[in-house]
């Protein structure tokens, strides 16, 4: 097994984590808030299923930054709509960020108890191969919830930003913006080919880790 297969074979459980935890937490808080929606359509729940979007998570799998399927939600049943879509489009990325710190906390543990060991992760013999895929498995994933919260906050439908900036905005420029969708969708796309998103949060992703481990 190489390395780079068992990589990529490892960042698959993380992916399907961070998207299924962020829009669980998503439908939760709107349906906390009074909006029947999410629960009618059955996306208060864990399951990937219901939450993955298959070309979000291609996405996310081929170049670390994707979607899960977007949420259909009412605000007009929320006791004050623009806090209750602040809280139902932000505290979804919080929680995937301090998931992704405590994923990078136990990977810090499971190399410090690798060194101590006397080997050293990643490794590539036999012995070595279950502790290697453990510290993969949980780096990977820490990586997917970050990136994945940090990713959210474009302001690009299907992404929660698309949600929050217009809070920011008078209507007359909220307006303006919806007609941009579309362009804005493929420059999206194309910066997402590029590597360039990337080049922007990874390194925040990799301070992030270094600061806690």
């Amino acid at each position: 097994m190489t390395k780079d297969f068992l990589y990529y074979l490892c960042s698959i459980p993380g992916i399907v984590l961070a998207m299924s935890l962020h829009e669980y937490v998503k439908a939760a808080c709107a349906s906390a808030m009074g909006d029947p929606q999410p629960k009618s359509d059955g996306r208060v729940t864990l399951n990937p299923l219901k939450q993955i979007e298959p070309i979000g998570f291609i996405c996310m799998f081929v170049f670390g930054y994707g979607w899960s399927r977007p949420l259909d939600t009412n605000p007009f049943f929320y006791r004050d709509r623009r806090r209750g879509t602040i809280i139902t489009y932000v505290t979804p990325s919080l929680i995937n960020i301090c998931v992704g710190i405590l994923m990078v906390m136990a990977a810090g543990i499971v190399s410090e108890c690798v060194k101590y060991w006397g080997a050293k992760p990643p490794g590539n013999s036999a012995p070595n191969l279950l502790v290697t895929t453990v510290f993969y498995l949980l780096l990977l994933a820490a990586k997917a919830n970050i990136s994945l919260a940090l990713f959210q906050f474009v302001p690009v439908y299907p992404l929660n930003g698309h949600k929050l900036l217009p809070l920011a905005l008078s209507p007359e420029r909220a307006a303006v913006f919806v007609r941009f969708e579309r362009p804005l969708q493929i420059c999206l796309m194309v910066l997402l080919c590029l590597g360039a998103f990337g080049a922007i949060f990874d390194p925040v992703f990799y301070a992030l880790a270094g600061a806690v481990r």
